[in-house]
């Protein structure tokens, strides 16, 4: 489990009510958004817990702290199910955050780099202004990245998905091949049941990813082609309310619901229009990309292999090998397929 580690500056203002120094994100994943947080980073090997609290709110502030002053060891949080924060508190009379910034980290998107400050902004907010103001609600696109990508960044996952229990194309395949105790709740529910309509089904295993399957249309009709649109968009946004009442104030991460060959090939404008309506509450990532089948998926992952091939035997015996040793350990894990 990843352990951070980090430290909370609070005074106190004439009026009695106690203020806390945070400071927001920077990078391309953050251009139209705000998350106010205390100074952390991860604890690295050899460091102590406190040792890491230091040196991460010099690197993400500049202000060098006294390690040798009074603090107050708030201890260990759990922070979400992969990862875990211990907190130390100080009081810190210096009004002044002008001066204050942050080292510089890299984000890469579609293989290019992008180099920014590590933090954005800092502000003394109160407790009941970290509550009413400490996040701005964006719903952020991002486009051309596959979700599994990044799943390991986010604690909630939605995945729309049908009431027939089948999710073999697609995110919904990757999903039950990677995490199969989604496979497993989502077959315990009644086949077929249209009940299930516009309702969520939260799956979860611990130091896992909660996955939250979104039950938004009945299956695959029949269609003259397959670019005939099929999401009812009056499901998908009772589902989106749903999503803002349960997960009010969380950060999810989801596909453009509703708008892949596989979930409903709805209009992108549109589906997009109604989640900005709908989700109001709730902090969330869109992952806009074409989701290809299993056969696609392996016929590209052949031609990769073959490419290597005409370079050299040696990287094509590693790509096969190495793609086999993988899909056994998905067998082992899931019990029913491979691919």
């Amino acid at each position: 489990m990843e352990r951070s580690s980090g430290i909370i500056l609070y005074r106190k203002r004439s009026d009695s009510k106690f203020e806390f120094f945070v400071c927001t994100p920077d990078g391309p994943y953050w251009k139209n958004r705000e998350l106010w947080n205390f100074p952390k980073g991860h604890v690295e090997c050899g460091e102590s817990d406190f040792e890491c609290a230091i040196r991460e709110f010099q690197e993400e502030t500049s202000i060098l702290l006294n390690k040798d002053a009074t603090y107050l060891d708030l201890g260990i949080i759990k922070q979400n199910a992969k990862k875990v924060v211990h907190v130390y508190a100080k009081h810190y009379d210096n009004e002044d955050t002008s001066n204050c910034y942050s080292n510089e980290c890299e984000t890469i998107i579609n293989g290019v780099k992008i180099i920014h400050r590590e933090i954005k902004d800092y502000a003394w907010k109160t407790i009941d202004e970290l509550e009413i103001n400490g996040m701005k609600i964006v719903i952020t696109v991002i486009k051309d990245v596959d979700i599994m990508q990044d799943i390991a960044k986010y604690d909630t996952i939605l995945i729309g998905t049908n009431v027939y229990c089948s999710m073999y194309q697609g995110v919904q395949r990757d999903i039950i091949l990677n995490y199969p105790y989604v496979r497993e709740k989502n077959l315990k529910t009644k086949y077929g049941d249209i009940a299930k309509l516009g309702t969520l089904l939260e799956c979860s295993e611990e130091n896992e990813p909660t996955i939250v399957l979104v039950y938004m249309y009945r299956g695959y009709p029949y269609r003259k082609t397959k670019d005939e649109p099929y999401l009812d968009y009056d499901v998908l946004e009772k589902c989106l309310k749903l999503i803002n009442k349960k997960y009010n104030g969380k950060t999810v991460a989801t596909t453009l619901l509703g708008c892949s060959r596989f979930d409903g090939n709805g209009n992108r404008e549109r589906v997009l229009e109604l989640m900005e309506k709908t989700l109001t509450n709730v902090n969330v990532f869109v992952y806009d990309y074409f989701q290809k089948s299993r056969d696609e998926k392996q016929i590209e992952t052949r031609k990769k292999e073959l490419a290597l091939k005409e370079i050299s035997y040696e990287l094509y015996h590693e790509a096969v090998k190495k793609r086999k040793e993988e899909a056994e350990k998905r067998y082992k894990r899931n019990g029913f397929a491979r691919y």
